[in-house]
């Protein structure tokens, strides 16, 4: 009988692990969660891991027997508390220079999560060079300190995340300061690193009334922020776009399983993109001129060579959105993020698609 067991083990775990080719494993752990594309290497591992659990069982049953196993599932449960314990003291260990920018420059909001730290200017060091940011009352993005965006003047309005906020760049280096000039505009970042879609809207179309002549509106949309939309250690939105606490939960074991290395099902990913073209709408029926702005790391390709593809089909298609695709290869982006090629290259594709809109409106 137990070796009939250890077998059934064997088998579902090499089933398991030829099932998880490379697009289920990319659209289940990577296409919410990841900027950049997994490793092979660490695919490779990702495909092992159910065969080597069934193995690891498998023998666990052949050879063991019940007094064993209870000693075993007992020095488990042991183990919870010490590996709780563990994560909080390397989370404790972490450098300045490895904690998230919102972490080390922002501070709590009850209905955004977090913001940037209001009237703060601080430098930071990125890579290799020293980048000086500065943010107003609000927690925006501006050029200086006490250089507050005029409300009455016409204005490009940016949200989203970090590579909206201009991650790594100084203020005139960022897209969203370029196209601004080169439209005749005034720059108003919104943008917070680490924002999911809901966040960005909810802190967009709170501020947006206050802007009386906004021109467009540019929105940063990644396949991670629909991600960040199922994380629930900060208020999130439901599809019927009410606002849901945080968890409340501090263990930081179940923060790792559950937010920081999830499964995502279909359902997690198709909820999150209903949520998302809901407030995509949204925002185009709020603004006089929206644009939805996808970066997307890589050469230059067609649509359907992108992981993303069917993710932005079932945001885009059929919807009279307004959307550009932008691929960044290495020379464009440092660490994910765009450098100052790559800020210039979504700011050409920004102009392309808006100059002609706002130049009707003057």
């Amino acid at each position: 009988m137990r070796s009939f067991a250890a077998l059934l083990i064997l088998l579902a775990g090499a089933a398991v692990s030829l099932a998880a080719d490379r697009p289920w494993l990319v659209r289940h752990f990577f296409l919410l969660d990841s900027y950049l594309p997994p490793s092979a290497a660490l695919l490779v591992v990702l495909r092992l891991v159910p065969l080597l659990a069934a193995a690891g069982l498998a023998a666990a049953v052949w050879k063991l027997r019940a007094p064993a196993v209870v000693r075993i599932g007992a020095a488990a449960l042991c183990a919870l508390p010490v590996s709780e314990l563990l994560l909080r003291h390397l989370e404790s260990q972490r450098s300045e220079e490895r904690r998230t920018l919102q972490a080390r420059m922002g501070e709590p909001h009850p209905l955004y999560g977090w913001i940037f730290r209001p009237n703060s200017a601080p430098a930071i060091r990125s890579g290799e060079r020293t980048v000086r940011l500065a943010f107003d009352a609000e927690g925006s993005r501006v050029p200086a300190l006490g250089a507050c965006p005029d409300p009455v003047r016409p204005s490009l309005l940016v949200a989203g995340e970090s590579i909206a906020m201009g991650h790594g760049l100084d203020w005139d280096e960022t897209f969203a300061a370029i196209a601004a000039s080169d439209l005749g505009l005034q720059a108003v970042n919104l943008a917070v690193n680490g924002y999911g879609i809901d966040q960005a809207w909810l802190r967009l179309t709170n501020l947006l009334p206050r802007y009386r002549d906004v021109r467009a509106v540019v929105m940063v949309v990644l396949p991670l922020m629909l991600g960040r939309n199922l994380i629930d250690d900060h208020p999130r939105l439901t599809e019927g776009f009410e606002v849901l606490p945080p968890s409340g939960s501090r263990l930081r074991l179940r923060s790792l399983f559950v937010n920081q290395i999830p499964y995502r099902s279909e359902a997690d990913i198709a909820g999150s993109a209903r949520l998302t073209r809901a407030l995509l709408l949204d925002v185009a029926r709020r603004a006089r001129t929206a644009l939805f702005l996808v970066p997307s790391p890589g050469p230059d390709r067609p649509l359907e060579a992108h992981s993303e593809a069917q993710l932005l089909h079932q945001l885009f298609d059929g919807s009279g959105l307004r959307w550009a695709l932008v691929d960044l290869d290495e020379s464009e982006r440092w660490d994910g993020h765009p450098n100052e090629r790559g800020a210039r290259k979504l700011a050409a594709a920004v102009e392309s698609a808006l100059r002609e809109s706002i130049a009707s409106v003057r």
